[in-house]
């Protein structure tokens, strides 16, 4: 996912992270990217795998584009290199996002759970935090930029 938003940056005169982590919106805060309190459309959205035997951070999670909130007001964002194609997901402020498993190292399977870590801004991108955002059926907008063909059936970042 980090490819899809460096990218989508790297297309503007704002400059990505140049890396495929994840995480490296984090390791250039301050230099490229700039943390921002309040959410708002465009923010990149950056999540945190921790692990779910001890709750450290693991250097992975996933970057994605917000969009929206649904009714529940959770997050609706929009990302790449999911299932090998664009699409929203729903993704929480507060507590566990999602759960997984992965390799890491000589580690096999570990259980990880994903949590909101913040939302970004390139560093020269100008902050604009008194739009609301707008509320979406998740359903709905996969629909329509699908023709029905995605679904959140077994749905997994890392």
């Amino acid at each position: 996912m980090a490819s899809f938003v460096n990218w989508c940056l790297d297309q503007t005169n704002y400059k990505g992270a140049k890396s495929a982590g994840s995480q490296s919106i984090l390791w250039k805060e301050g230099t490229l990217f700039k943390r921002i309190k309040e959410p708002m459309f465009g923010a990149i959205v950056v999540m945190t795998n921790h692990r779910k035997d001890n709750g450290k951070k693991t250097g992975f999670g996933h970057v994605t584009f917000l969009y929206g909130i649904d009714a529940n007001g959770d997050l609706i964002c929009l990302g790449g290199n999911q299932g090998q194609t664009i699409k929203f997901s729903r993704y929480k402020t507060e507590g566990v996002s999602g759960k997984l498993t992965m390799d890491i190292g000589k580690e096999k399977n570990v259980a990880l759970e994903q949590k909101f870590n913040g939302y970004f801004l390139p560093i020269n991108y100008p902050e604009n935090s008194n739009e609301n955002l707008k509320t979406y059926n998740l359903t709905e907008l996969n629909n329509q930029i699908s023709k029905g063909i995605i679904t959140l059936e077994n749905e997994q970042t890392r």
